[in-house]
């Protein structure tokens, strides 16, 4: 039995500020990030230097068709509590970074009902013209139809979530402190507003473009993806002339003009 972990999950989508959002609402208290430790990557080296069984745990889960197995559980939580454990510089809290879908989040409450989560939500219009901008298409990660149907899925785990803690992307320029105090009540943390100004801090002084990986060339109030417009007109199409996810808009407080994400 390793060092006891509270285990934090945050969900999200790629390109949609998870990076940022996991390692600035860390950084209070210099709690463990877990950065995609389910693969596909081995992390054990530099910059993460994760343990030995986070290799193993991206291998297990791979093997299993991304499911939760027994197999895989054990390996995660071995992950977590060394992550959280003080010979690692832990603090007993790690905040798990999902960016993928996967595993899903009614996967990860199956397997640890006492685990607390939350989510971030960004405009897909927009997350998709990330990718398109910074030429993140091969292999491309979009799925059929612009990804809609992995996005209509994570849409409506989020819109399950209470309307006072859902999180989204706009809100990183918006209204970070409020973003925070959101993340910090979902996850159960005793916080502060000095608690709060540093994650804050901390955002605007670091800005992870992907991953652990910090550029200064873009900040969350300069980003790259949305300098110009590169989506193709039918990405466009598909997400606004689809009713449900015309919903989610209306919701998150997006734009359902057309002309607001094609290229003038």
């Amino acid at each position: 039995m390793g060092y006891p972990a509270r285990v934090l999950w945050l969900f999200s989508l790629i390109r949609s500020g998870s990076s940022v959002a996991a390692y600035s609402a860390a950084a209070p208290w210099g709690h463990a990030v877990a950065d995609e430790v389910f693969g596909p990557w081995d992390r054990t080296g530099e910059p993460y230097n994760y343990p030995r069984e986070q290799d193993e745990l991206q291998r297990e889960f791979g093997r299993a068709s991304h499911e939760l197995t027994e197999r895989v559980v054990g390996l995660a939580d071995s992950v977590f509590e060394a992550l959280a454990s003080p010979d690692r510089g832990g603090t007993g809290t790690v905040i798990v970074k999902i960016p993928h879908h996967v595993p899903t989040p009614a996967q990860v409450t199956r397997a640890w009902p006492l685990h607390r989560a939350a989510f971030l939500i960004r405009n897909p219009l927009h997350r998709l013209n990330s990718l398109y901008v910074r030429g993140w298409l091969d292999p491309s990660p979009i799925g059929p139809r612009f990804d809609l149907e992995q996005f209509r899925a994570f849409a409506r785990a989020w819109l399950a979530q209470p309307a006072h803690l859902r999180v989204t992307y706009d809100m990183i320029r918006r209204d970070p402190a409020e973003m925070y105090r959101r993340l910090f009540i979902a996850w159960g943390l005793s916080f502060t507003g000095e608690h709060v100004d540093r994650a804050v801090a901390y955002a605007r002084e670091h800005y992870h473009h992907a991953s652990k990986q910090v550029t200064s060339e873009h900040n969350t109030a300069r980003v790259v993806s949305e300098s110009r417009s590169a989506l193709p007109p039918e990405a466009v199409e598909t997400y606004l002339s689809d009713p449900e996810m015309r919903e989610v808009f209306r919701v998150a407080g997006w734009s359902l003009g057309a002309g607001d994400y094609l290229a003038r």
